[in-house]
């Protein structure tokens, strides 16, 4: 039953690469920050090996985004900005409300990796240990790979630099947005984030 689980979840994975191939290894990667993270937060083998299957299923609500937002080579407007956070909650919906462990974890990461420990996040303003756990790894881990990552608006961020940004905040980030435990053990396992980037890089 969970081979089974996990193949929806790859044929799922599968379906976003195609719909976002901006996406490269970016899938590849979440998969491995969060293995790295779950051992971390101290989760027995089954929870870091669920975790790390769940993860890349974080973005599958973009399926539902239009082109011209998702695709758009530049930053986007407010309007536009508003109907791209709805992709956590089209997640949520293709993912459903499965019996299956797997598919209830991957809804949980889909609608909730963009929440904020302090509440300031979307869709709901969830704020502290009410986050999922599995969301509040992979929002960190997410985080650490978009910074790392180029966009229309902006260069890749080196790997010192996005480290800065995460563990010191900048005009958009601050440490506050992250579970406090969780931002310690990104601090405590960041040079082996730097190690899967360049060894699974676009």
């Amino acid at each position: 039953l969970e081979e089974a689980q996990i193949e929806i979840l790859e044929r799922l994975e599968l379906a976003a690469k195609y719909r976002d191939k901006k996406t490269g290894n970016h899938l590849r990667r979440m998969r491995e920050y969060c293995r790295i993270m779950g051992k971390a937060a101290g989760l027995s083998p089954h929870e870091v090996e669920s975790i790390a299957a769940a993860s890349p299923l974080h973005d599958v609500g973009k399926i539902g985004i239009p082109d011209a937002i998702l695709l758009k080579p530049g930053m986007l407007t407010v309007d536009e900005w508003q109907v791209m956070q709805t992709h956590t909650v089209i997640g949520a919906t293709i993912l459903g409300e499965s019996n299956w462990p797997l598919i209830r974890l991957g809804r949980e990461i889909a609608l909730s990796h963009h929440e904020r420990w302090d509440g300031g996040g979307y869709p709901h303003g969830t704020k502290g240990d009410t986050i999922p756990l599995a969301a509040r790894i992979t929002n960190i881990c997410d985080q650490y790979d978009t910074l790392r990552s180029p966009r229309a608006y902006r260069a890749a961020r080196d790997h010192r630099e996005a480290v800065y940004v995460i563990t010191k905040g900048d005009q958009r980030t601050r440490p506050e947005h992250f579970d406090p435990q969780v931002l310690e053990a990104f601090e405590a396992h960041a040079e082996q984030f730097r190690e899967l980037f360049e060894q699974y890089s676009d």
